[in-house]
C-alpha cells in the first residue's frame, strides 16, 4: 500500500463551531456558497491529477522498456560506448598528430572499457 499526499490543493476553512451540542454557524450562506464553489473546483483538479498519477504509473510499471522507442539492451551500449570511445580516441590522436604508441590517457580509456594496451594499439591500426 502507498499512500501519496499532496498539500498543495489543501483547503480548510473555519465555518462555525459547537459547544454544549449548541451549533453556531460563522459565516452566512452567500459565503458558504463561495467557499463550496472553490472546494468544487479543487476537487476538479485534484480528480485531473489523479488520473494523470495513474496514467504515469501505469506506463512505469508496463513491463521492460525491450521494444519501446530509443531502448537498447545491455550488450548494444556496450558496444555503442566502446564505439564511441575509440573513435574519440582516434580523433584526439589525429588532432594532436601523435605516434601509435597510446599514452596513459588512452590506456585508461581502454581500461574503462575492457581494452587492454595491446587491443588498444591493434583498434588504432
Amino acid at each position: 500500500m502507498v499512500a501519496i499526499r499532496s498539500g498543495g490543493l489543501a483547503f480548510d476553512s473555519l465555518v462555525g463551531y459547537q459547544k454544549n451540542g449548541l451549533r453556531t454557524r460563522l459565516v452566512g450562506p452567500e459565503y458558504e456558497g463561495l467557499l463550496v464553489g472553490m472546494a468544487n473546483e479543487r476537487f476538479g483538479e485534484n480528480s485531473k491529477r489523479i488520473t494523470k498519477f495513474r496514467e504515469a504509473l501505469k506506463e512505469a510499471i508496463a513491463g521492460p522498456l525491450e521494444g519501446r522507442e530509443g531502448w537498447e539492451d545491455k550488450e548494444a551500449r556496450r558496444e555503442r560506448k566502446r564505439a564511441d570511445g575509440l573513435r574519440k580516441a582516434a580523433e584526439a590522436k589525429a588532432k594532436t598528430g601523435k605516434e601509435s604508441q597510446p599514452d596513459a590517457e588512452e590506456l585508461e580509456l581502454g581500461l574503462n572499457f575492457g581494452l587492454g594496451a595491446s587491443e588498444l594499439q591493434e583498434a588504432d591500426s
